[in-house]
């Protein structure tokens, strides 16, 4: 569902006219509804979100910057050497195991690491490790919906800030915030296409989303965009009823209806409830893995 979907589901589930709850009142239950969510999927899988960033090694510095979008306090981190052809790409079952611990685990044998605040601090500083790929638990922006103003081939420049007819969300003004989100453009040119933003930058105010791959065609300024929930599109549903239990604050005539909709009740399971069996039906189930062993024979 596209965020101006959700907001629709919204208003059907309140069954309210127009204008009595906000768009901007709407949205803000949406976005509150998408970070409740990403934390208990979080809670129950600690893999699921994980996103990456490459940092050089600098010699003789220690202290580097972590993405802006890196859930503190989750303390859950794996670095990985990137010029070592020997340490190689980090697999799925070793990825669920190190996120599935405390603390840094290190991939680069070099170096040891300590999270300082939004830093990572190299133990001690030095120039062995040319660079490092750290995997981290993120955080995401508010979905937004709107006109794109300009694009390249690999990048989209948004709007700065809604006006509720035709640009829809706060847009968030810190760089990284919607690293690893997906930007989707929803008509115009370019329809159709959907990309992971791989960065996201905001210099002068003005927005933009770096996007994994290549457009073509490009949008345009007669195009839309949406930057979706990460949440799975398959529960995109939980946070229409979760947004529109939240607007019952307003108006109780739905609220015992939606609070089934959503949590359920003894024997039926709702919405929510559903969505995070899922989750723990994912973590339960066995990855078949094959272990190389060297036998010295050659």
């Amino acid at each position: 569902m596209t965020p101006f979907q959700i907001r629709d589901a919204i208003k059907s589930h309140l069954d309210a006219w127009d204008g009595f709850w906000t768009e901007e009142e709407i949205w803000r239950h949406m976005h509150n509804t998408q970070q409740n969510l990403v934390r208990k999927i979080s809670q129950t899988d600690p893999s699921f979100f994980v996103a990456t960033a490459d940092i050089t090694i600098t010699s003789g510095t220690d202290l580097y910057a972590l993405p802006n979008n890196a859930r503190l306090g989750s303390l859950i981190i794996q670095t990985e050497d990137r010029t070592n052809s020997n340490s190689g790409e980090l697999g799925h079952a070793k990825l669920r195991e190190y996120f599935r611990s405390k603390g840094i685990t290190s991939n680069a044998e070099q170096a040891e690491w300590a999270l300082q605040g939004r830093n990572l601090r190299m133990l001690p500083a030095q120039s062995g490790v040319g660079s490092i790929r750290v995997w981290y638990v993120p955080t995401y922006g508010n979905m937004i919906q709107g006109k794109v103003i300009s694009a390249t081939s690999t990048t989209v420049v948004g709007f700065e800030s809604p006006n509720w007819t035709n640009n829809f969300g706060w847009v968030d003004p810190r760089d990284d915030y919607y690293n690893d989100m997906e930007i989707f453009i929803v008509s115009g040119p370019g329809e159709g296409q959907l990309f992971k933003i791989s960065d996201y930058s905001v210099s002068d105010s003005v927005p933009t989303f770096t996007i994994d791959g290549t457009f073509s065609p490009l949008p345009t300024a007669e195009s839309e965009f949406a930057v979706m929930s990460p949440v799975p599109e398959d529960h995109h549903d939980v946070i229409a009823a979760g947004g529109a239990l939240a607007g019952t604050a307003k108006n109780r005539n739905r609220q015992d209806e939606l609070r089934f909709l959503y949590y359920g009740h003894p024997g039926s399971p709702g919405l929510y409830h559903d969505m995070l069996s899922w989750v723990s039906e994912r973590v339960e189930a066995e990855i078949d893995t094959v272990q190389p062993i060297d036998l010295g024979l050659f």
